[in-house]
């Protein structure tokens, strides 16, 4: 009960954080969210993840076409 008799009231907006908002939406820019349905990543973003894929690709490929020892049969 004593916290919520110092809450303050819900339509109260504090001058510091209004002022926060606005220098944010001033300077930060427009971030497009991967979450969009428009966005696209950038060509650099996609090659790095083709290339980390083939890279996994070929690491399982040499693990699986390791020829089997009649030691390692046991």
């Amino acid at each position: 009960m004593a916290f919520s008799a110092t809450r303050p009231d819900d339509s109260f907006e504090s001058p510091a954080d209004l002022q926060a908002i606005r220098e944010a939406e001033h300077n930060m820019g427009d971030f497009k969210l991967k979450s969009d349905p428009e966005y696209v990543p950038p060509e650099v973003h996609i090659a790095q993840h083709a290339w980390q894929l083939l890279s996994k690709y070929l690491c399982c490929q040499a693990v699986l076409n390791i020829p089997k020892q009649p030691h390692m049969l046991r």
